[in-house]
């Protein structure tokens, strides 16, 4: 039976309360603690006294089982896994009244921190003994092993604890079918890997922690890494002697052939290795996107004369560690590689374990992970798939390539059929010359026929194309829409072809989707997410002047060349039809007059795209009356479509934006007489 008193004691002595937090990883200023147990920014924690003692509270997660609030047993219990017993014996409080009467002062290390009654070195031997591993190791040697040891925060210790049984951890571990069921639901572990690698765990229901056992080369136990086991969070701690560093490999998985699978964490590298495949495990992890950590110097020896396949996590810590490490590893003369194995955080795969759990979900074995992680390591090679037989070999060779209909006539039939997936086509022309007009037309009409369409437009607002739309649909003047002034019969209109087309499969995405202008990497980030969610086959991007440069891009051209190449690229890999808006370089009038005398070399904003582009669509206009006129096109370009000349005329109505085919007996150069629904005198305006 523990000494109430002392108990008491220790629970009021704030100190205490303090070091231990210190040493879960917690930063504290004054009485504001930054949470070691979830990300915390803004030190959602603070000390308090309540009751005669003192307690640690956080608002900002749940952290002691969902109380979110406990004292210095709670916070030894859940940051080092141990139970109240062992917490008292942490602190110095003995058992059947030994100590009984005994201040907690009187058991105080030189640093102010409590030790076992026993004394440390002695409390630390006789607790080693009952870890097999460690039994041959006398308590001297490991207080000789590398200096520099640290807890996860940078604060060091100095006192002597007792080390997680590892060996006790691994048979809790093996002899409890749900906990093995959990490993192999949550990380993708199997019995076999936990047995093989003495894969551990310990801790109460609630505050369960896998263990990793660190060993020397003759098997003996030098540590242990813990890894939160129950709730959300990934919070992890290390049972170690005083000076014992934390940079270290867990597991050490060589003996398959064929590259090793380098992961930042113990169970992202045993995932690996229950797929058959060589992992090595980071155990101190990646850092941070702005300072991603450094390989352990063992890591070097273990991989001389073996290629490396890095699998970061999907994040920007998880890509900068990867870039990080890459470097070192090369600098270092070992070949590696930064894979894709199919990682989406944004679908709940952040990293390798998460990937393999989903697909033993869906019924999949081991084998196909292992496919999976051959497949990504063999796809990062640099070459592969540039021989004839490979490309041969490829699904995508003999897949058919499809053509998107503008449902324009003049047009499709100039290309063969629509826009071609897997392309780009690039409409050009001055200001004013109807190319926004021109590309909703082809996405509201393409919509229409059920095309999923994705609109992305740098220039107008979201509301302001789905206004264009909403005139080109209910024949009803664009001004009358933006002032407000629709009533009547006009009214009437508007309110059917919002309640016919509401449902069609077009999506407008503006400059409120990206915070400061989008760059191609964002552009790509939203194509991929856009044909995920809605199946696009026909994307818009309108206009390609005003995508943003990159930090990296030295020049204004540079930025157009790589531009240009990566919406060729976005065609390809997601099998879509791009259509590019830009503008014409400035132009003197005269020249302009004939615009038949034109060349791609007078396209600006578009950088090479003119030369990556199936397709050059050149327009311009003719205006009538105020109710019609003509768009003109000038096919400039057709990579796969017959190479003729030709200018296509198309009739426009610049009050409501619609562009149609003309009509039969309609003469392309005398504007036709105004229909009745389009005369400026029809019922409806304000």
């Amino acid at each position: 039976m523990r000494d109430r008193q002392q108990i008491d004691d220790v629970r009021a002595d704030k100190g205490q309360l303090i070091r231990a937090l210190e040493d879960a990883g917690a930063e504290i200023r004054g009485s504001a603690v930054k949470c070691p147990w979830h990300e915390d920014r803004n030190a959602s924690g603070g000390v308090h006294e309540h009751d005669g003692g003192w307690r640690y509270t956080c608002h900002g997660c749940g952290w002691n089982g969902g109380e979110g609030s406990g004292d210095v047993f709670d916070v030894l219990q859940v940051s080092r896994g141990l139970d109240f017993k062992a917490a008292c014996e942490h602190l110095g409080i003995a058992d059947d009244g030994a100590k009984r009467g005994a201040t907690p002062g009187a058991n105080v290390a030189a640093n102010g921190r409590h030790v076992p009654a026993s004394s440390g070195r002695k409390a630390v031997s006789e607790r080693a003994e009952s870890d097999s591993n460690a039994r041959a190791e006398p308590v001297e040697k490991r207080e000789s092993l590398p200096a520099g040891g640290r807890n996860r925060r940078g604060k060091g210790s100095d006192s002597k604890r007792a080390m997680i049984d590892a060996p006790r951890a691994c048979e809790s571990l093996l002899s409890d079918p749900a906990a093995l069921a959990h490993l192999w639901n949550t990380r993708g572990i199997d019995l076999a890997t936990a047995e093989r690698f003495g894969v551990g765990i310990t801790g109460e229901p609630g505050r369960r922690f896998w263990t990793f056992p660190i060993r020397d080369g003759e098997g003996r136990t030098l540590a242990v890494k813990a890894h939160r086991a129950d709730g959300q969070d990934s919070k992890s701690f290390w049972s170690a002697p005083d000076g014992f560093g934390r940079d270290h490999i867990f597991p050490v998985h060589l003996e398959p052939s064929g590259p090793v699978f380098l992961c930042p964490g113990e169970l992202k590298a045993l995932a690996v290795a229950t797929a058959g495949r060589a992992a090595l495990g980071i155990t101190s992890g990646e850092g941070n996107a702005k300072n991603p950590a450094d390989l352990p110097d063992e890591t070097l020896r273990l991989l001389r004369g073996r290629d490396v396949a890095i699998i970061p996590d999907d994040d920007d810590t998880g890509r900068a560690w990867g870039e990080h490490v890459r470097a070192q590893l090369t600098e270092a003369g070992i070949t590696a590689r930064i894979v894709d194995a199919g990682l989406d955080k944004s679908a709940g795969l952040k990293d390798i374990g998460d990937l393999a759990c989903r697909m033993y979900d869906t019924g999949e074995g081991v084998e196909v992970v292992a496919v999976t992680l051959d497949d990504a390591w063999a796809r990062s090679d640099p070459w592969h798939g540039t021989s004839v037989g490979e490309i041969w070999a490829h699904p995508r060779t003999w897949t058919p390539v499809t053509r998107i209909p503008t449902w324009l006539m003049a047009l499709d039939d100039a290309l063969d059929g629509g826009l071609r997936t897997r392309g780009v086509t690039l409409v050009a022309g001055k200001t004013g010359q109807a190319k926004t007009q021109l590309a909703v037309n082809v996405a509201v009409n393409a919509a229409l026929k059920g095309t999923p369409v994705g609109y992305l437009s740098l220039e107008l607002g979201a509301d302001e194309v789905a206004q264009l739309a909403a005139a080109i649909r209910a024949d009803v003047p664009r001004s009358w829409l933006a002032l407000g002034g629709v009533h009547n019969e006009a009214a009437g209109k508007l309110r059917c072809a919002i309640e016919r087309d509401g449902a069609i499969p077009l999506t407008i995405l503006d400059d409120e989707r990206w915070a400061e202008g989008l760059t191609r990497d964002g552009l790509a980030e939203l194509v991929a997410a856009g044909v995920k969610r809605f199946g696009w086959k026909l994307i818009v991007v309108d206009y390609m002047g005003l995508l943003a440069s990159l930090e990296s891009d030295k020049s204004d051209y540079t930025s157009d060349v790589l531009n240009s190449a990566a919406l060729r690229k976005l065609a390809r890999k997601h099998d879509v039809a791009m259509l590019a808006v830009t503008a014409l370089r400035k132009t003197p009038s005269a020249k302009y007059e004939k615009p038949e005398a034109l060349t791609i070399d007078e396209i600006s904003g578009a950088g090479r795209l003119v030369y990556d582009a199936q397709n050059v669509l050149l327009t311009w206009t003719k205006r009538g009356d105020d109710d019609a006129g003509l768009v003109k096109v000038r096919p400039m370009k057709r990579r796969f479509a017959a190479d003729r000349e030709e200018i296509l005329s198309l009739r426009w109505h610049p009050r409501t934006g619609a562009i149609l085919d003309l009509e039969p007996g309609d003469d392309d150069e005398h504007e036709p007489k105004p229909r009745a629904s389009r005369n400026r005198k029809a019922k409806g305006a304000a």
